[in-house]
């Protein structure tokens, strides 16, 4: 009777107050032209091997930035004009190297203004760089939806000439993005297609602007310390009314990812995690305030794509998604999809059927729901783990992890990865570095800067890696790309003299930022258009971050990048075999979930059948429990409806079975690493997105990726390597 009453007052309320329709429009920037910029300053020197970051005025940045813009469109009409005129005889060279021209200002000056929006909010603020950013995107896609730059590229498709891999890959680039863009369609026909896209639009944003709402609208009051005594730091500073005051109360739970999913893991009483699982998977639909309902956008969206694709000649949208993904095909996804389920499934009912007696031995009554899972997982983990993550992060100073991470890049890819103390930085706290060949050839160079500046840095996330500058054809050999790899690291406390620590999750995204940007700074392709991260499928764009990220489950090389602060113990092989096993706890049902909604995703996009009876249908097929009848989380789905991912959020399960199959041949080769590393280097991340992904895989690994390495990655299969890897000491102690 109690649960009932407090189940009805927990009920979130309705937020339509809150609720206002999005107007669309955009900023044009007219900058002061009379603000030249001196030769030497960072904006005006695109080619300069390593950019200086001294003496730079925001406002000048800003209005140098918005005066390229509009040069860039200018020469790009005249570019236009130019290639009309040639005709028939037109070359590669008129458009791509004329191209990398007019970009080269716009890229290198857009790249560094987003750097500095990024690290130092003082000196451009994120309103201040949001127009200019929409401005410059903006301007950039024109030369994709240029009809007579498509042309001219389809007549040098067909023109029989002889292209280097990269000229070619460049070539299929536009040809594949103009009839993307309907550039192929009659005027009548591309009238419908515009009206079309401009619908998608609206429709996208108003799944946005109701989500966010019905996020923010959820709140749930705790004023019992005894709810919140297990509680991370993290959590009670993002919860407490008084942040610099996390211990005292009253707390707000929002549903907020950031909140929300930590609050499940840690909050003892059921009642309270059902009411915050309860109000998420119910946000946006008829459950709700009807103001929020996205039901219809799902719909209206599901049918304008349809028409999209069928409008340029595709049967699905999700056939039409293919055409920019290293799968290729709906059906490859589903394959894959297929296999790895196989072993998921009984995994995951195994798994379940496991933790719910540990769960009843601790008192536990009654069957676990999807509001139990999590709190329950952690507990087991808990269990098999023993170090709390504050004890376990004294084992991480930043300072020695970094070190290692570049001893084993140095060591599989053959490089040298050198400081360089003279180069100029925007801050302090960030430092550069050169990245050569083993033989002393300069790749490239990327700056790091790892620490939280609350009152100049941005927050919005752990980290990030941005492509400072580029390569470009309009360069002697290209130029010399640059990365920037930026964190938000706790500092070191000056007070107790303890340095930076890193938790396992900030070791990971430092691991897969870098190994994001190891494949901007190898980049040897020249054009701009296919260098490096660019024109990489999306599907695949992560693998190099995965493979780095998953030298962090190797115990010895884990044992290596353990060094405690205050002694220099390591962590013993007996304490990371046990952080091993509480990390693969529930790996077959989460697996089962990012299934489940990888095939929702695709269905959504491939039939016409109603969003509701879909979702049901799947969710037996995949999922152990009962569907809530009032569960509607599709309503808020918001990577595939109002973000990029429709018909592509399998991408991270491919990226991540991709990378385990690559990082199982530097495990099981009977090569060495430094061997396997070198072809890796050679044929992913140097030619980066000019050749096709499943091209340089095969290269590598002589077939196609296979998902079992990945499901033996999470434990659910157990394979013996035929050879065993002639060296597993990875960076010497």
């Amino acid at each position: 009777m109690a649960a009932s009453i407090l189940r009805r007052k927990l009920l979130f309320q309705s937020a339509a107050r809150f609720y206002q329709r999005r107007n669309y429009g955009y900023y044009v920037l007219l900058p002061e032209t009379k603000s030249e910029l001196p030769e030497k300053h960072v904006l005006s020197r695109a080619d300069e091997t390593f950019p200086s970051f001294a003496n730079v005025n925001g406002e000048e940045c800003l209005n140098s930035l918005g005066k390229i813009i509009l040069e860039y469109e200018t020469n790009l009409w005249k570019l236009e004009d130019g290639i009309k005129s040639l005709g028939d005889d037109v070359k590669y060279d008129d458009v791509v190297d004329k191209l990398d021209e007019l970009a080269l200002p716009l890229d290198s000056a857009w790249s560094i203004v987003k750097t500095f929006a990024l690290v130092n909010s003082k000196l451009i603020s994120a309103d201040s760089y949001s127009k200019v950013h929409d401005r410059a995107r903006k301007a950039k896609t024109k030369r994709m939806h240029s009809k007579p730059i498509y042309e001219a590229m389809k007549k040098i498709h067909g023109s029989g000439s002889k292209f280097s891999e990269e000229e070619a890959r460049t070539v299929k680039k536009f040809v594949l993005e103009g009839r993307l863009n309907g550039l192929d369609l009659a005027p009548k026909e591309f009238q419908h297609y515009s009206n079309i896209m401009g619908q998608i639009g609206q429709e996208r944003g108003q799944f946005f602007g109701k989500e966010k709402v019905a996020t923010e609208a959820f709140k749930q009051i705790i004023g019992d310390p005894s709810m919140t005594r297990d509680f991370p730091r993290s959590l009670l500073v993002a919860t407490a009314q008084d942040s610099a005051k996390p211990g005292q109360g009253p707390w707000t739970v929002t549903l907020r990812q950031s909140v929300a999913e930590p609050f499940l893991q840690y909050c003892p009483m059921r009642e309270l995690r059902w009411n915050v699982w309860q109000a998420s998977v119910r946000r946006c639909s008829n459950e709700g305030d009807r103001e929020l309902n996205n039901s219809v956008h799902i719909e209206k969206l599901r049918s304008l794509r349809k028409d999209q694709a069928k409008l340029l000649g595709f049967d699905t949208f999700a056939d039409m998604s293919m055409q920019t993904k290293m799968a290729g095909k709906v059906d490859t996804v589903r394959s894959m999809i297929a296999t790895l389920l196989l072993k998921a499934k009984p995994a995951q009912d195994a798994e379940l059927k496991n933790l719910l007696k540990f769960a009843q031995e601790r008192g536990f009554e009654g069957g676990l729901m999807p509001w139990d899972i999590p709190y329950w997982k952690r507990k087991q983990q808990r269990s098999i783990f023993k170090m709390t993550e504050e004890e376990m992060q004294l084992y991480f100073p930043l300072e020695h992890v970094v070190s290692c991470m570049f001893r084993l890049a140095e060591k599989l890819f053959q490089l040298e990865i050198v400081k360089d103390e003279h180069a100029s930085n925007w801050h302090p706290d960030a430092a550069f570095y050169q990245v050569r060949s083993a033989e002393g050839r300069l790749f490239g160079g990327f700056y790091l800067d790892p620490f939280l500046r609350p009152e100049s840095k941005g927050k919005s996330a752990i980290g990030w890696m941005l492509n400072v500058r580029g390569r470009n054809l309009a360069i002697p050999n290209g130029g010399v790309p640059l990365g920037g790899l930026v964190f938000n690291f706790a500092p070191p406390d000056a007070t107790t003299g303890t340095p930076s620590c890193l938790t396992i999750l900030e070791m990971r995204e430092l691991f897969s930022k870098f190994g994001h940007m190891l494949q901007q700074v190898l980049a040897t392709a020249t054009c701009s258009e296919v260098s490096g991260l660019t024109n990489v499928e999306w599907d695949a764009v992560n693998i190099s971050s995965q493979l780095m990220s998953m030298w962090l489950t190797d115990p010895s090389f884990l044992q290596s990048l353990s060094h405690h602060h205050a002694t220099g113990e390591q962590l013993t092989e007996e304490t990371i075999a046990s952080l091993s096993k509480s990390n693969r706890i529930l790996a077959g049902h989460e697996l089962c979930r990012e299934l489940y909604l990888s095939t929702l995703d695709m269905d959504l996009h491939s039939t016409d059948e109603f969003w509701l009876d879909t979702m049901k249908r799947i969710y037996r097929q995949y999922m152990p429990f009962e569907l809530d009848k009032r569960d509607a989380h599709p309503c808020s789905f918001t990577p595939i409806f109002s973000g990029d991912w429709a018909a592509a959020y399998y991408s991270g399960l491919w990226g991540r079975m991709v990378a385990a199959d690559a990082y199982n041949a530097f495990k099981d080769s009977s090569e060495d690493v430094e061997e396997v590393g070198k072809r890796f280097r050679q044929c992913i991340l140097e030619p980066g997105g000019a050749v096709q992904p499943a091209v340089a895989f095969r290269r590598f690994r002589g077939r196609d990726p296979s998902p079992n390495a990945l499901l033996n990655s999470l434990g659910l299969k157990v394979v013996k390597p035929a050879v065993k890897a002639a060296s597993n000491n990875i960076v010497d102690n």
